[in-house]
């Protein structure tokens, strides 16, 4: 968010067919070892996306990580409400059904979030998993993110 926005901005979110919502995004500004350490962009926007769609995620839906997704689900993670979608060991529980994937897209300035989302969606789609999941796309210069819940392994 910082390469386009000065902390707190305001990010439009667009979930499912629900009226958009407009929460304010406050962050602190990166330090010179932070922005080093940050210096790939591909890499920078693919961790900052996960960061906003998770943070997003559990101040609109009350959804947290539990863990990284395994290859091949279609999903960059898996969230659930807090305290749920775990084994008693803390592992991801696969047969808890509060449990969904979660996958996420990144970009600085693309024309399309929604045929973004598309793609995002056929990806979850085509996974490897039984198991719901959550397609998010962060807009990073626009300040926005599209949600599609509820996709349903193809």
């Amino acid at each position: 968010m910082d390469r386009h926005h000065k902390s707190p901005t305001t990010l439009r979110v667009a979930r499912d067919e629900e009226p958009v919502t407009e929460p304010e995004l406050a962050w602190s500004e990166p330090t010179q070892p932070e922005r080093n350490a940050n210096a790939n962009r591909r890499d920078a926007t693919c961790d900052g996306a996960y960061a906003v769609a998770l943070v997003c995620l559990e101040r609109q839906m009350n959804l947290v990580a539990v863990a990284r997704a395994e290859d091949l689900t279609g999903a960059d993670w898996y969230v659930a409400p807090a305290g749920k979608g775990t084994t008693e060991a803390g592992a991801p529980n696969l047969d808890d059904p509060d449990l969904m994937r979660l996958e996420v897209g990144g970009h600085d300035d693309r024309p399309s979030l929604p045929h973004e989302l598309k793609i995002k969606v056929h990806q979850l789609q085509a996974g490897k998993s039984s198991i719901p999941g959550i397609a998010v796309v962060v807009g990073f210069k626009k300040a926005q993110l599209v949600i599609r819940t509820n996709v349903l392994p193809g």
